[in-house]
């Protein structure tokens, strides 16, 4: 027997979009660190994260690679205690950013805003010697 039927007054809510990504990796390469006119600072830094898994008994890596983008203190935090090696989690939101380049051709690159960035560790260093 059905608890709630249709003119019961019940009514669902309507779905609601999700933007949300949380990703762990390697940083390719150390932070930037740039300001904008406005003095805003704005940090970037492309993360590798790596799949690996078994094909017809064989292991198999894919990479997955993405450019991170974070605004203000927690940018300029971050960029100055991480490292290209260290491996990292972050969560933000997916974005596409689109652009047309001066020959007409339009572009389009999919990256995450990080609201939060953390070195879970860091890269070993090599002591040569």
């Amino acid at each position: 027997m059905s608890t709630a039927s249709a003119d019961s007054g019940n009514q669902r809510k309507p779905f609601r979009d999700t933007n949300k990504v949380e990703m762990t990796g390697r940083l390719a390469r150390s932070p930037e660190l740039r300001y904008r006119e406005n003095n805003q600072t704005v940090t970037t830094f492309d993360l590798c994260s790596t799949e690996e898994y078994l094909a017809q008994g064989e292991e198999k890596r894919r990479e997955c690679w993405i450019t991170v983008v974070m605004y203000g203190p927690d940018g300029e935090n971050f960029a100055g205690d991480a490292r290209q090696g260290d491996w990292v989690a972050v969560a933000g939101k997916l974005q596409q950013r689109r652009w047309e380049t001066e020959d007409g051709q339009k572009r389009s690159k999919h990256e995450i805003v990080a609201f939060s960035a953390e070195v879970k560790r860091k890269a070993r260093t090599s002591t040569a010697g």
